[in-house]
């Protein structure tokens, strides 16, 4: 699982002019793209580039192990670095990788036939031996990977020949085959990270893969430079060297993209896309993403534990005036946390269960009266991540919403540093009422992002507990069918949505800026996950 993924509150357009004249920073409408377009798409790269710089927003990676690899500033860098079993087309179509092929002899078995004549960056040959020594350390508790419950319900990962891996579990798993291309199976060489150790992952130590790209130098604090990896098995990549910046700063990272400083860069601040749209530097695009923005609760606060409090939160925002406003338009509202991009099947299934949904509307009468019943109800304290300038002006402006129901909310304004320990240090949760989520899923299957919401989950430290809930997505795991499984799906989460402990605000287009001289790169969030670099080349 990754994240960069967060929850969202209410907005008004009053609300949002509130804000706005609070000063924080640039005004969002006119600062915000005017016409925002899909690219499926684009011209194929014609010659090679001896070098490219790249800027990671998010900033410094904090490890390059693809076994931590649950954040963007991670995952971007690993896409290029360490490949997974299969891999994700732009159009999250599974494409055979590592594996040149798999098969499902059973409905709880997987066979990998692995790719012969693929070689570490070292020179050694990958083998069945590194497949499941790979496997077994995201599983390993000692190593703490956000993707061990990937293997969950895994009986046994046997070598049943010299290049052949199988996988058994006890019961059918329909995410399995999706998580082949995920960062939960990317295979690092056995005996360079058991040498390595702790130092696995670091800027002193680095890591062995087999991608297309490997690590030349980790400057700490200052680049990572990726070289190409002139002995991989597949196409030869037409960029040789890529130096990567961690400048979280968007008005200097946004002025190194129009002077070319800085070629290309994903997930730029919505403030600065305008400015780049316009620019002769490049190009801006914009792509479909799985990702859901939202407000999610901790129950366990008793000040939210009251589900009408947490309906009459929902009651306060609107999310027409956030996605018009706050995105500019770069971002479409959602009723639900799975949106409709991330259908990859069942598609009328899902759409009749969206449709009976009611559209999110603002009701700040309503929502009065919901507080007006509660009786007292202590302040609420909501953090976010203050990076973020879209996950700011949503903070302030559900707090200005909020205070016109008779609800107290206190910010808590965190740096991306410490907004990213919320979901994984429980002290960091400490006092807090919930959180401003920017989340996405993996891949296109809603199912893989509503267990997150389920008992023992990893993510469930907000406390969320609907025996019912996780009864439906235990039959919907061991569920083949399509569209038996979605029915079993939205089941699930018609029942969260009553429930009210996240609160769905909008989903965001995913964004690329690339230089002028650059060309080949389709916007698809499988860029997390895909080695994108690989696709760039000139445009002559």
């Amino acid at each position: 699982m990754n994240i960069t993924r967060t929850t969202c509150a209410a907005v008004s357009a009053a609300a949002l002019m509130t804000l706005a004249a609070c000063g924080g920073g640039s005004s969002d409408s006119s600062a915000a793209p005017k016409d925002v377009s899909i690219a499926t798409s684009v011209p194929a790269p014609k010659g090679d580039v001896d070098s490219i710089t790249w800027n990671l927003p998010a900033g410094e990676p904090t490890t390059l192990d693809p076994a931590q690899s649950a954040l963007d500033s991670i995952s971007t860098l690993d896409a290029n670095l360490c490949e997974q079993l299969t891999t994700f087309g732009t159009d999250y179509k599974l494409q055979p990788s590592l594996a040149e092929k798999v098969t499902e002899p059973d409905d709880k078995t997987f066979v990998f036939d692995l790719r012969s004549g693929v070689t570490f960056w070292d020179g050694s040959p990958m083998t069945a031996d590194d497949v499941i020594y790979s496997m077994d350390r995201v599983r390993d508790e000692k190593v703490a990977s956000a993707w061990a419950s990937s293997f969950d319900g895994v009986t046994s990962i046997e070598k049943t020949g010299p290049m052949q891996v199988t996988v058994t579990f006890d019961k059918p798993n329909v995410l399995f085959k999706w998580y082949q291309a995920t960062p939960a199976m990317s295979i690092v060489s056995k005996a360079a990270t058991e040498k390595l150790g702790k130092k696995f992952g670091t800027a002193s130590g680095g890591i062995m893969c087999t991608g297309p790209y490997k690590v030349d130098q980790w400057r700490s604090g200052q680049d990572i430079t990726l070289v190409r990896n002139d002995s991989y098995w597949g196409a030869k990549p037409k960029v040789a060297k890529a130096r990567f910046t961690f400048d979280t700063d968007t008005s200097s990272s946004t002025s190194a993209l129009l002077r070319g400083d800085v070629d290309g860069q994903w997930t730029n601040a919505v403030s600065s896309q305008t400015k780049l749209a316009k620019s002769d530097a490049g190009s801006m695009l914009y792509g479909q993403s799985l990702s859901p923005v939202f407000l999610t609760t901790f129950t366990q606060d008793p000040a939210v534990k009251n589900p009408d409090i947490r309906k009459a939160l929902s009651m306060t925002v609107d999310v027409q005036g956030i996605a018009k406003s706050v995105y500019g338009g770069a971002a479409k509202p959602i009723k639900k946390l799975t949106s409709p991009a991330t259908w990859g099947y069942s598609k009328p299934i899902f759409q009749a269960a969206y449709d009976k949904l009611p559209e999110p509307k603002q009701n700040l009468a309503e929502a009065k009266k919901l507080v007006a019943a509660a009786g007292s109800v202590p302040p609420l304290t909501f953090a976010y991540d203050n990076g973020s300038a879209e996950d700011s002006k949503v903070a302030l402006s559900m707090q200005a919403s909020a205070k016109q129901i008779g609800l107290d909310i206190e910010l808590r304004s965190l740096s991306s540093t410490d907004y990213y320990k919320i979901f994984s240090d429980e002290e960091a949760r400490e006092g807090l009422s919930g959180y401003i989520v920017r989340g996405y899923l993996d891949f296109p299957e809603p199912l893989s992002y509503d267990l997150y919401a389920t008992q023992g989950s990893y993510y469930n430290y907000v406390g969320y507990d609907n025996p019912e809930y996780d009864k439906l997505l235990a039959e919907a795991t061991a569920t083949a069918d399509d569209d038996a499984r979605a029915t079993l799906v939205t089941q699930a989460e018609a029942l969260r949505s009553q429930d009210h402990y996240v609160i769905p605000i909008v989903t965001p287009y995913i964004d690329v800026f690339v230089n002028k001289r650059l060309t080949g790169l389709v916007p698809s969030q499988s860029f997390l996950y895909t080695p994108w670099l690989a696709s760039i080349g000139s445009t002559k």
